[in-house]
């Protein structure tokens, strides 16, 4: 399955671990899943929740995850191993499932979110619920997003990322490898993620690193499954 996770659908479960990390958490809640969906894409939390645009509608979500589920511990250092929760994973199957419902090879943040909702008594549909979203047309934009096709933002919501300058992927065994290069005020920042999946596939290790000019940082952490 996680061979099948696009770039951003990685970056926001790596945003989810680190959401875990920082709430004191031992296991990725489906909560901290959502939090890094909205962390990495704004636009699609736009759509579904009403606000201003997709930073404030990412903001509510995080004001009512943190008043429903507040830290329960000290911060938990990014190379301590934090497995995905029961509901996290059947959250994950379900959004392959959405995936191969729709008929779409990648799973993207939107799959990965219907998958959430899917859940039974899902706590991320309770908190989109509690920020103004509808779930039937929370569930429609969804569907337009995972297809590549989302509905047409209005002129405050509008947001476009950088095209990247050059962006490739490849495997090398058991191993993802995604080069993304981009051009800041005329200087190149390389961004080289990994995804490993260990042989029995109880555990994926996901590699982020950027190269900028001058300086290199790199950020490991684990996923048992």
């Amino acid at each position: 399955m996680f061979q099948r996770f696009t770039d951003k659908t990685r970056r926001a479960l790596f945003f989810a671990r680190y959401e875990a990390g920082q709430a004191g958490s031992k296991s990725i809640m489906e909560w901290h899943v959502l939090l890094g969906l909205a962390r990495e894409d704004r636009p699609m939390m736009g759509q579904i929740a009403p606000a201003e645009d997709g930073k404030a509608a990412a903001g509510a979500v995080r004001s009512e995850v943190e008043k429903r589920f507040p830290a329960v511990g000290q911060k938990i250092d990014t190379s301590v191993d934090l497995p995905l929760s029961p509901e996290c994973s059947r959250g994950l199957a379900l959004a392959e499932e959405a995936a191969d419902r729709l008929g779409h090879r990648g799973i993207t943040p939107a799959h990965i979110l219907l998958g959430l909702m899917e859940l039974p008594g899902s706590r991320a549909l309770e908190i989109l619920r509690a920020v103004g979203a509808e779930e039937q047309a929370a569930r429609t934009a969804l569907e337009k997003f995972a297809s590549g096709n989302p509905p047409a933002p209005g002129s405050k919501a509008a947001w476009r990322a950088a095209a990247p300058e050059r962006s490739e992927s490849w495997v090398e065994g058991r191993t993802t490898i995604t080069e993304t290069e981009r051009r800041f005020g005329g200087r190149a920042v390389t961004v080289v993620e990994r995804w490993t999946e260990s042989e029995d596939g109880k555990r994926v290790t996901y590699t982020h690193e950027i190269r900028g000019p001058g300086k290199t940082e790199r950020h490991e952490t684990e996923f048992e499954l």
